[in-house]
């Protein structure tokens, strides 16, 4: 099946950067990479400010403000819940979001988006992928919660959105980041999930039809390339295509 991926080239020195860091990508053994990374950027003469959220997921309160202010040049420094907190707060703004431009320097534990992208494994080096200037339309998930018919909450991710058994550990691990190593949280709450979450009766509705079954876990995830289309999207760097790493 062939993908029709739509780029653009940007200077990204003609614009001003807002860099939104999640605290916990801050740790001990990240803010050295920051500062590598910072010290780069400086070297490089890019227009940038520097933004630290009280946690990750009050990112999106902090890129909406940022947005409705007028910035539309927006970088990541974190993982996959700073990356979507980020991309709420776009959505959330009001702004349109085709005239967004997001970056991202893995700094996360997980970095499954980056990785998708494949980006190099050290942060300093996604700055090169940075400075080519492509950006791409990137599709965008979004989740709405229905209570008696009506849309109590809703939501929006870039990458993938897990249900049951992955959203349980997320649950679980969204109050502990930052007091101990990150990996050992999750892995131990994986763990514990693992012998202790149940199956639950779902119901699944398509445009073909339903059905009910007992669901551990299901994940829905975006493709890795985009078909041209008429609905909003994000325009997010590197470009999908490999090129140059790997």
């Amino acid at each position: 099946m062939n993908l029709t991926v739509e780029k653009e080239n940007i200077s990204i020195f003609d614009y001003s950067w807002q860099i939104i860091a999640n605290p916990n990508a801050l740790s001990s053994s990240c803010y050295k990479q920051w500062e590598e990374i910072a010290s780069k950027l400086d070297e490089l003469q890019l227009d940038y400010q520097f933004h630290i959220t009280e946690e990750a997921e009050s990112a999106y309160k902090l890129v909406a403000r940022l947005c409705q202010m007028g910035h539309r040049h927006i970088m990541a420094l974190g993982g996959d819940g700073t990356v979507n907190s980020i991309v709420n707060g776009i959505y959330f703004s009001g702004v349109p979001m085709q005239n967004v431009y997001l970056a991202v320097l893995p700094l996360g534990t997980g970095n499954d988006w980056c990785r998708t992208h494949h980006y190099p494994r050290l942060p300093l080096e996604s700055i090169n992928i940075f400075l080519r200037g492509q950006f791409v339309k990137h599709d965008i998930g979004k989740v709405e919660c229905i209570k008696e018919g009506k849309t109590v909450c809703e939501r929006y991710f870039l990458n993938i959105a897990g249900f049951g058994f992955d959203a349980a550990i997320i649950h679980q691990t969204a109050d502990k980041w930052g007091r101990i190593n990150n990996k050992y949280i999750y892995i131990l709450t994986l763990l514990k999930n693992l012998f202790s979450h149940k199956a639950q009766k779902v119901l699944f509705r398509t445009d073909e039809g339903g059905c009910e079954e007992m669901l551990f876990s299901a994940a829905v995830g975006i493709a890795t390339a985009t078909r041209s289309a008429k609905n909003k999207k994000l325009r997010t760097a590197p470009s999908l295509i490999r090129e140059g790493w790997g």
